[in-house]
């Protein structure tokens, strides 16, 4: 009996053993590799998608912080508008007295 358990314990560790292995081969064949590149590459794809999920919403974040500084319009304080605000208001506050385009020649 106690024979019979030992050879099942051997039997047993034999086969996890060779099951082990076969993985890690498996690992080096062709197929292996290929499916390693695979997650990997997969990987990659998924934190740069999220990395650009990142950046629209930052910037989407960062567009409603200037619209709404900007709709404060000349009138709010420094601290409030920040010093980019003097620019807009040089370029577009010459819009609005009759200007058509930022861009034209003499309203910078």
């Amino acid at each position: 009996m106690r024979r019979l358990f030992w050879v099942a314990a051997g039997a047993a560790a034999g086969i996890l053993v060779v099951q082990k292995l076969s993985r890690k081969a498996r690992a080096f064949t062709p197929a292996g590799m290929s499916d390693n590149l695979a997650r990997t590459v997969q990987g990659i794809r998924d934190l740069a998608r999220e990395f650009v999920d990142d950046m629209l919403t930052a910037a989407a974040d960062k567009e409603d912080e200037l619209l709404e500084l900007f709709a404060q319009g000349p009138g709010a304080t420094e601290d409030q508008r920040g010093a980019w605000a003097e620019d807009v208001d040089r370029v577009f506050g010459e819009v609005g007295r009759g200007a058509t385009d930022p861009g034209q020649k003499g309203n910078r």
